[in-house]
């Protein structure tokens, strides 16, 4: 992934984050700006046709359902609960049709007929991004048996992600290209892979070790001082998606977008006026009222 693909996954990752956070504060206060959402659901709406992609649009609606739940909104939730078939029915469709849409009258027959006697598994499997689950069963499977194990190899690979090729021409390839590379012969692109898929990679059965361990470290850090992020507001927000992200990107990959989150919320002041205080986050005028 170039640079400036890189810089655009980061651009997606913080409005997603500020999408989270806006909809955080308005579930805290009931107060409920319904044109603000209805913008930002078209924009969801919008990235979706000019991307295809719809992992930023769920990775919303699962900090809604979060938000939800944190603050005791009983209806949002019974909604979203009802409306979860045709969500996964449309993410599906959207799966099987998104490669070519000016092909959806030819191709619609072919997605109604097929699959028919198995469509609820084929639904959820298009839906949640159930290739990647399957990939990680490949890599419990062969890893330690028919490839060795990389020990850290491709989280090493943050502390020299910045050099160029240019400079450093033997720079090995990230963890989902090279995962690409051993399933997928032949295809230039990168596989989703799941941050288990990476460790056990890495350690083999110690993975079932070292992820209780991490998670223990991220729940002390987060009952810090540092880990609240009280003047970082917005980057607070993007940690909490990107945590959701790693069911399907290496930590390389999450590590990049975080940096990169954290320049262009610099460089563009994205937090001026943002301050935290008893868990939600307000403006700096309204905190001092």
């Amino acid at each position: 992934m170039c640079i400036r693909d890189r810089f655009s996954l980061a651009n997606q990752v913080l409005f997603t984050a500020g999408a989270a956070l806006f909809t955080h504060t308005q579930m805290k206060r009931r107060k409920y700006d319904r044109p603000f959402w209805i913008v930002i659901l078209l924009l969801f709406l919008l990235q979706i046709v000019m991307t295809g992609n719809r992992i930023f649009f769920a990775l919303y609606l699962l900090s809604f359902a979060a938000s939800c739940w944190l603050y005791r909104r009983k209806t949002p939730i019974v909604i979203l609960l009802a409306a979860a078939p045709v969500l996964i029915s449309v993410f599906s469709a959207w799966n099987y049709f998104r490669s070519d849409l000016s092909a959806i009258g030819k191709n619609f027959p072919t997605y109604v007929e097929g699959d028919l006697g198995n469509r609820s598994v084929t639904s959820l499997m298009d839906a949640f991004e159930g290739i990647d689950t399957m990939i990680l069963l490949h890599m419990i499977n062969d890893f330690g048996t028919k490839y060795d194990y990389l020990y850290g190899a491709s989280y090493a690979r943050v502390l020299y992600f910045p050099i160029p090729r240019s400079v450093y021409p033997e720079k090995p390839p990230g963890f989902s290209v090279r995962m690409a590379a051993l399933y997928e012969p032949g295809n230039l692109a990168s596989l989703a892979v799941t941050q288990f898929g990476e460790c056990y990679a890495n350690f083999g059965p110690f993975s079932l070790l070292l992820f209780p361990f991490i998670t223990w470290m991220v729940m002390r850090f987060s009952a810090s001082p540092a880990g609240q992020m009280q003047n970082h507001a917005l980057l607070s927000a993007v940690v909490f998606v990107l945590f959701i992200w790693v069911a399907r990107s290496s930590f390389e990959d999450n590590f990049i977008t975080f940096v990169l989150a954290f320049v262009l919320s610099g460089s563009l002041r994205l937090e001026k006026g943002l301050t935290g205080r008893g868990g939600v986050w307000l403006t700096s005028e309204s905190a001092r009222a």
